[in-house]
């Protein structure tokens, strides 16, 4: 990880020391600072009776963004809460319809996962499926170390992201949760190729196909559409992994419906089912999330706002009591 920021940071010099000799006189470099934090009290009731109430924070970052020329940005993301480096990147923005990105980032994928920020996720976490597709895929943070190409052609936009090996191997157990070990040389293998059309205003749908060299893949579609107060999501993803040689098929969907009551309060309804074995019945495990968001800045929703919700999960063919229930706050400033 070492060597790749070191290189990003060259590459960044190099191109800024360019470009301002380039650059007309009216521009001028800037960086900004921000800080973001999420914190969740749960209560939940086992199927053994047990009950249990936790309180704590799920992520805290401090994020530093920098225009370098007219064409040129980088962005670092620091996780204090894990002592982790989330992100490390430099983007080089030829038009709208070309740019490129290098770096450790999360880059083309499932759209409800490394698509959408921890920041912006419509309750507390992550879709199931954009959950299990990450551990799977990316180690569980969505990020791998690479290089990207993306732009948009009148309504279609394409991101190629061409990366090095399982994600998973970039990150390594520690008493401070899990962190960067290395780049695992350059040799890129992988890849997650995504399509997606914006043809109204409000509407946006695509898909997403990723291959690791070890022959798994993933894969995922998605359409989102918004209308005045209303909008909704639906989205579809499956994977494979090796168990014991043999590779296991697991898919997942989930569609969500919400409301804005008033500029500062959303209400939402989600339902998802995953299974994890599609050649084996009875594998599916299904959730419905109900609750409702409090936005402190109508304006910029996701930057301060409270989440109250409640999760029903089951399973096929069993009695299932492990609901939860919890109170989410967040902040974030940028």
């Amino acid at each position: 990880m070492r060597t790749v920021i070191t290189v990003i940071l060259i590459l960044a010099f190099a191109v800024f020391a360019f470009g301002q000799s380039a650059a007309p006189d009216k521009f001028k470099p800037s960086v900004k600072f921000g800080f973001g934090s999420q914190l969740i009290t749960a209560y939940q009731k086992t199927t053994d009776g047990e009950e249990s109430v936790g309180t704590g924070s799920r992520l805290i970052v401090a994020l530093a963004s920098a225009k370098l020329t007219e064409h040129l940005t980088g962005n670092v993301v620091y996780a204090w809460n894990l002592n982790k480096m989330l992100d490390a990147f430099v983007t080089y923005t030829f038009n709208q319809h070309a740019a490129i990105r290098v770096g450790r980032f999360k880059g083309a994928g499932m759209k409800a996962g490394p698509l959408t920020s921890p920041f912006a996720t419509d309750f507390f976490n992550h879709t199931v499926t954009a959950k299990k597709m990450a551990i799977a895929t990316s180690g569980g943070d969505f990020r791998h170390i690479g290089i990207e190409f993306s732009g948009k052609y009148n309504i279609v936009g394409y991101r190629f992201y061409l990366h090095n090996k399982d994600g998973a191997e970039n990150l390594s157990p520690t008493i401070y949760g899990d962190n960067p070990t290395g780049n695992n040389g350059l040799d890129f293998k992988n890849y997650d190729a995504m399509l997606y059309a914006t043809p109204v205003k409000g509407l946006e749908f695509g898909g997403h196909y990723g291959a690791k060299e070890v022959d798994l893949n993933s894969y995922s579609a998605y359409l989102y559409y918004k209308y005045n107060a209303f909008r909704t999501k639906i989205d579809f993803g499956g994977f494979n992994t090796l168990e014991v040689a043999e590779k296991v098929d697991q898919q997942g969907f989930s569609i969500l419906g919400a409301y804005k009551i008033t500029p500062a309060i959303e209400a939402l309804v989600r339902y998802e089912t995953f299974d994890n074995n599609t050649d084996v019945d009875d594998t599916e495990r299904n959730y419905i999330t109900i609750g409702a968001t409090y936005s402190f800045t109508p304006k910029k929703y996701n930057c301060s706002k409270l989440t109250l919700a409640y999760v029903k999960q089951g399973e096929t063919g069993v009695e299932v009591d492990n609901d939860i229930f919890y109170l989410s706050y967040q902040i974030l400033a940028k």
